[in-house]
């Protein structure tokens, strides 16, 4: 069961046999131009297609100020235990013309630190997260990266997925339950071997 805050194209809850999984997290998108500002979209709710055992929903950034088309797509299928989620991204130059760079586009989702304990990234990163008010008392040494008690550092790029047509899968669980994202292709990556 997924819920959607419509007004901030947000997803509010994730239950999995009446179990909720994000625990006061969220499912959200993630935009930042050049300039690295996080930007906050303002977002309209739609319903894309509705057949039998299926569902669509889309979430489109209407913001004046954003210069990009942008749309969040989750699709439901009945008897699926998970939802399907793409991004899509458009530009037009009458509207907004000259260059302009995009920094992160992407989906988050916070979930419930007392759930999911573990990360597994690959088959030689599988490890246990750091609980999240540990990391809050902890002294920062760089972006997102912690010095712990027993002298070692956690940083959330130790969990980052090698963005390579060789990665399929990633993840987190704990509890008997997981959450992974798994990409069914790589045409989102660009760039070659320096994306």
């Amino acid at each position: 069961r997924l819920v959607f805050s419509k007004q901030e194209g947000t997803l509010t809850s994730l239950a999995h046999h009446g179990r909720e999984l994000l625990g006061g997290g969220r499912g959200y998108i993630q935009i930042a131009l050049s300039d690295r500002n996080k930007r906050v979209g303002k977002w309209e709710y739609r319903l894309c297609r509705r057949e039998p055992g299926l569902v669509e929903i889309a979430f489109f950034d209407t913001a004046p100020q954003n210069p990009f088309e942008m749309a969040a797509h989750y699709i439901l299928r009945a008897d699926e235990p998970g939802f399907h989620n793409y991004l899509t991204l458009g530009h037009d130059v009458a509207r907004s013309p000259g260059t302009i760079q995009l920094a992160q586009y992407n989906f988050c989702l916070r979930v419930d630190p007392r759930i999911f304990t573990v990360a597994a990234v690959d088959d030689r990163r599988i490890k246990p997260f750091p609980i999240p008010a540990t990391l809050n008392q902890q002294a920062m040494v760089m972006d997102a990266t912690y010095r712990l008690p027993d002298g070692s550092c956690y940083s959330k790029y130790f969990y980052s997925a090698a963005m390579d047509e060789q990665h399929k899968v990633h993840g987190v669980m704990g509890e008997g339950v997981g959450l992974w994202i798994i990409m069914p292709s790589h045409e989102h990556l660009n760039g070659g071997p320096e994306h």
